[in-house]
């Protein structure tokens, strides 16, 4: 937990550091959009990981902890990874008092759908005593994840407008 914290206190402002300079992906796909694909396919992944422990480190408690350690932190920060770069395009996309509002109202319904969604499905998978089962339902988990990503592609994207003010801001 002192490990986590501590990366957790690190992680967002190293995050908002290294995605706040332009390159030639974000150029062309936006500033933020690139990186927020990216977080959700990779946080996807790294969640997998927290769960598809191999045996052999799982025997040795050393290695079982370093493992743990080392997913959980990935996990936080590649969630980061999107989540900064979403908190930061949202006010940017949104102009508008109305616009904010009617998206907002659709991102907590998915938001609430997602919770209710996360604490039901995961035990239709997994069953106690047998640790491959775990790995499964997180495989299942991250995949839905992924395509959530595929499906929100298209709402994260950056216009050419706010490309272009990118670009200038970097100048």
């Amino acid at each position: 937990t002192v490990i986590y914290s501590i990366w957790n206190a690190v992680n967002d402002p190293l995050i908002g550091y290294i995605t706040g300079k332009t390159s030639k992906v974000t150029r062309r796909f936006g500033r933020h959009t690139p990186w927020i694909l990216s977080g959700i396919v990779l946080c996807s992944v790294s969640y997998v990981g927290i769960f598809a422990v191999p045996d052999w480190i799982r025997k040795k408690p050393v290695m079982l902890f370093l493992w743990m350690v080392t997913f959980v932190c990935l996990n936080d920060g590649f969630y980061s990874l999107w989540e900064v770069n979403y908190q930061e395009v949202f006010p940017n996309k949104f102009r508008t008092t109305e616009e904010r509002s009617k998206t907002a109202v659709i991102a907590t319904s998915i938001g609430v759908f997602g919770i209710a969604l996360g604490a039901v499905l995961p035990p239709i998978f997994y069953s106690y005593g047998d640790p491959g089962s775990f790995a499964t339902s997180a495989m299942i988990i991250g995949a839905i994840c992924i395509i959530g990503a595929i499906l929100i592609r298209r709402g994260v994207s950056e216009t050419p407008e706010m490309k272009l003010a990118s670009a200038k801001v970097e100048q």
